[in-house]
């Protein structure tokens, strides 16, 4: 090596001139793979916690009916349980709000009598905040929950946010 030759290898230099082809060994530079590892691990940290703070609403859907110059909604037994008092109502593309809720199931036949629809199964008779009026009849919404996008996710989680239910 004294005579001023070089320390390579022939083999490691021919190595380094050739050009990239299909098949051969990927060589990236440290600082892309530096930034594109942070920006990963920065990219995880915003998606658990948008997971974590943006909740999915949980509805269940009734036939309307008129109670004293307010909309009622007639929602099924099993789904009233969920609704409390200032829950979400979307009727007919307006919103309103759950100013009653619960009390017994009425058989379906009872609804139909007392009100003049026709349900599926026993319901629970919610009254909102809308008045009345011809526009107000048809289909409602009431919101029954919500739950962090994670917990739809990963059930698991569910105890992890208060619910007693996992």
């Amino acid at each position: 090596m004294t005579d001023g030759s070089s320390i390579f290898r022939p083999e490691a230099l021919e190595a380094r001139a050739r050009v990239q082809t299909p098949g051969d060994v990927v060589r990236l530079g440290a600082t892309w793979t530096t930034w594109a590892f942070w920006g990963l691990v920065a990219l995880v940290a915003v998606a658990l916690i948008a997971a974590t703070q943006i909740e999915i609403r949980s509805f269940a859907t009734g036939p309307t009916a008129r109670l004293g110059g307010r909309v009622a909604v007639l929602v099924p037994a099993p789904a009233a349980a969920e609704v409390v008092k200032g829950s979400s109502v979307l009727i007919g593309g307006r919103e309103a709000r759950v100013i009653a809720a619960g009390g017994r199931p009425m058989s379906t036949a009872l609804v139909e009598r007392r009100f003049g629809v026709e349900v599926d199964e026993p319901s629970v008779l919610i009254v909102t905040s809308a008045r009345a009026t011809a526009s107000a009849t048809g289909i409602a919404r009431v919101e029954v929950g919500s739950d962090p996008v994670i917990v739809a996710l990963v059930p698991g989680l569910r105890a992890l946010f208060g619910d007693d239910d996992a």
